[in-house]
């Protein structure tokens, strides 16, 4: 499929009775420098007057931003599906998302536009700050999350590190079935996202700027609270994120050989932090030899 403009579509998900939420997220879209956005709103529950409703709140917006309002009438937790279902909607060349009870700064989709437009390429991301605020909203810890300097694609492999909404994508250089979620999985669904765009080929770049801010609540991010101690749940979805590791792995012999290379000499940190850092972590514990083998192993993104 191509497009033939240049709409950044903005996929949330929100559930019955998150309306002070749903303002303060879509207000922040509102701000957002950047000039031509759709929002692309999932609904998903039962409750349709609770739908209808907060449509209404959000006429005030919509002189100015398009909407597009999807429902998923179930009460079970489909978060998987609500982001195909907002994938599938959205009419704009550029995909991003963000949940609900997140915000985006004004100026970063404009820089990771930019980005794409010019150098081509198919998924740049930039950072996240982490809000920990009381029930309130008062903010009481900010913290940046921590990305690697380089072998970004590699370090995916490892562990889901970009939040969903610091990501924008290029749906003409990206083949549809690339962007997509596997379904039923409560637990991490945007971690498939990421590596199924692996699968495809398509490897991230990192852009240097601030893209939204990452609320927490207390001790848990409101989307993940309700099923945090569903022990069996998350192990199926563990086991969902490693068969699509290992198809990964199988498929690309450079990953595989440098994926073995670091569990055998239990090298991770090596991809999350910077050169300095590691380089004394290194120096202390005579791994500091191996650097030069790791680098001829794998490519720099």
């Amino acid at each position: 499929m191509s497009f033939h403009n240049e709409i950044i579509s903005i996929v949330m998900r929100t559930t019955p009775h998150q309306h002070e939420d749903v303002v303060r997220a879509v207000f922040s879209i509102y701000v957002n420098h950047y000039p031509e956005k759709e929002v692309v709103l999932v609904y998903q529950g039962e409750d349709f007057d609770d739908f209808i409703l907060l449509q209404e709140r959000l006429k005030v917006f919509q002189p100015h931003l398009r909407f597009r309002f999807v429902q998923n009438p179930t009460h079970r937790d489909d978060r998987a599906e609500n982001l195909n279902l907002g994938i599938q909607e959205a009419t704009g060349r550029y995909l991003s998302f963000l949940d609900d009870d997140d915000v985006l700064t004004p100026h970063g989709l404009v820089t990771l536009q930019e980005k794409l437009r010019t150098e081509k390429t198919a998924w740049v991301f930039g950072t996240i700050r982490l809000n920990a605020t009381f029930k309130n909203g008062y903010i009481y810890k900010q913290k940046d999350f921590k990305y690697p300097k380089s072998y970004t694609a590699l370090a995916l492999l490892f562990d889901n590190w970009i939040p969903i909404h610091a990501s924008l994508y290029d749906r003409n250089q990206i083949e549809q079935g690339a962007l997509s979620v596997l379904k039923g999985l409560p637990y991490f669904e945007d971690y498939t996202l990421f590596l199924n765009l692996l699968i495809g080929g398509y490897t991230p770049t990192f852009i240097k700027v601030l893209m939204g801010y990452y609320q927490l609540k207390g001790e848990y991010n409101r989307s993940n609270k309700a099923f945090h101690d569903n022990i069996v749940l998350k192990q199926n979805a563990l086991k969902v994120i490693d068969d699509m590791r290992q198809r990964l792995l199988a498929q690309n012999q450079i990953y595989a050989q440098a994926y073995h290379f670091i569990q055998t000499f239990n090298l991770r940190h090596l991809l999350f932090t910077d050169r300095v850092v590691y380089s004394r972590k290194l120096f202390k514990s005579k791994r500091w030899m191996l650097h030069p083998i790791f680098v001829k192993l794998i490519k720099s993104k």
